[in-house]
């Protein structure tokens, strides 16, 4: 009777084993695919992050070009202006120098 037990006892103990050696590689499986579609999914955000940044800076250049247009229409009205500001300065100043040897001094 005791040697039934013993052996009863070391089918139980295969049993457990096979089914812990089943577990562990089930275990394994599910941690490999989680790694996998882990991965994926980094791999995702990478590119989407690669592709935000190229559109970003895209948009960046494309707006800075647009303020250096402007500025620089801006910049052309300021020279004009200052053109046509020395010119005045200009003549006032060929005015009073004319004025001055008329009044002889």
């Amino acid at each position: 009777m005791l040697e039934e037990h013993l052996k009863a006892i070391r089918s139980n103990e295969k049993e457990a084993k096979a089914g812990v050696k089943e577990a562990e590689a089930r275990a394994e499986s599910i941690l490999e695919d989680a790694r996998r579609k882990g991965e994926d999914h980094l791999e995702q955000i990478r590119a989407g992050g690669a592709e935000l940044e190229r559109s970003l800076v895209s948009r960046a250049r494309r707006e800075a070009e647009e303020k250096i247009v402007v500025m620089r229409a801006e910049n052309a009205k300021r020279v004009a202006a200052l053109s046509v500001g020395a010119k005045k300065n200009a003549q006032k100043a060929v005015s009073a120098v004319l004025k001055a040897f008329r009044e002889g001094r």
